[in-house]
């Protein structure tokens, strides 16, 4: 997830520098009266508090709309991946590059804005992560804002693909419960000159900037705990995310391993595609992998599209193209008639399948003989 173009970015960006810089002016002059020797000194001191104080508000509340922006901006983006990646299509390897290298470029200035202004307003706490919980030498914990982490960070490239019905729905699951705070850490990695990476908390971090985009985002839903790890290499990151991961049911097309995992632009498709099936037939997905026939789960399926190499072998180059596939093959398999489905299998949950498949017009859940045959 990148900054993308918005209007309302290069206005929050200039008056947060503004603000910085007089805070900083206002700072000094408060400093200089409290120390003067005038007969006038306490009146100028306590008009040079009175400023700072109005002045650090506004910064405060300056920071926090230029945080909101940045947050929503993230988000509006990590949806448009597949459009992006069409875009890429089109263009050399030079333009590509350059493009990057460009993004990158607003991404550090974005941050370095946003940190100075941090600064100013607290100069004890991290700019972007807060208050230091813990020094453990090969990693950092600290107490951070959910908002403030997004906006100053970006995804690292191998991370699973951002999936916004999983943040609508991880928020919605929070709201209605009676549980505060959040599970676990979000887990970062910092090379301490571009924006640091979450490996492992995005759709949380997601679920927090849609709570706070609807304002329920309470004090206790903003606060995260951060571990923050030293950036190395890239083969050292992919070993961290697969072993945060272990305790978690991630599916190979999710490794961030080559010939393992699947490449970005596939997991674009796949992500995609899978995302538009289940919101033609929301009632036939299920969120547990460990879900029963008729059913099937996003991140199950995308796995299977994966190992089966359907891209590749069928020479899919959209989500659409691959989205086109897979509703002719679920008509095929309802062509088979309902009689088929119960020849070998004929209980009673056999039989509630087949009923609610036929229901919905969704057969693809039935088994994978759909994915397994050849041409």
């Amino acid at each position: 997830m990148g900054l993308g173009a918005s209007k309302e970015l290069p206005v929050a960006q200039q008056q947060l520098k503004r603000l910085t810089e007089e805070l900083r002016i206002a700072q000094k002059a408060a400093e200089a009266a409290s120390t003067s020797n005038k007969a006038a000194s306490l009146a100028e001191a306590t008009k040079s508090k009175d400023k700072v104080a109005a002045l650090t508000s506004q910064l405060f509340a300056s920071k926090g709309e230029l945080e909101k922006i940045s947050a929503d901006l993230r988000m509006t983006k990590s949806k448009s991946m597949q459009a992006e990646r069409k875009k890429n299509t089109l263009i050399s390897e030079n333009e590509k590059l350059k493009k990057s290298a460009e993004e990158l470029e607003a991404e550090r200035q974005n941050l370095a804005i946003l940190q100075e202004a941090s600064k100013m307003l607290n100069s004890e706490e991290h700019p972007t992560f807060g208050k230091l919980i813990a020094d453990l030498g090969y990693k950092r914990v600290y107490c951070a804002n959910a908002i403030t982490v997004l906006a100053h960070t970006q995804v690292w490239k191998k991370q699973r693909a951002y999936r916004q019905k999983r943040a609508e729905k991880i928020a919605s699951t929070k709201l209605s419960s009676g549980v505060n705070g959040w599970p676990g850490t979000i887990s970062v990695v910092d090379n301490g000159i571009d924006p640091p990476m979450v490996i492992d908390g995005q759709h949380r971090l997601g679920a927090c900037a849609l709570m706070n985009s609807d304002g329920k985002l309470t004090l206790e839903m903003q606060t995260v705990l951060v571990e923050v790890h030293p950036y190395t290499d890239e083969k050292a990151i992919s070993e961290l995310f697969v072993e945060i991961n272990k305790a978690e049911p991630v599916l190979n097309v999710d490794l961030p391993v080559d010939d393992i995992g699947a490449t970005v632009d596939h997991n674009t498709i796949l992500s995609g595609a899978a995302d538009a099936l289940q919101g033609k037939f929301p009632a036939m997905f299920k969120d547990s992998h460990k879900y029963m026939v008729p059913h099937l789960n996003v991140d199950v399926l995308r796995d299977k599209l994966h190992q089966a190499d359907v891209i590749a072998s069928r020479k899919f180059e959209s989500e659409e193209a691959l989205v086109t596939w897979l509703l002719a093959e679920n008509t095929k398999m309802g062509e088979k008639g309902d009689a088929f489905w119960t020849e070998e299998k004929a209980g009673p949950a056999r039989i509630k399948a087949v009923a609610k498949a036929r229901k919905n017009g969704f057969w693809l859940g039935m088994d994978w003989s759909w994915l397994e045959e050849k041409g």
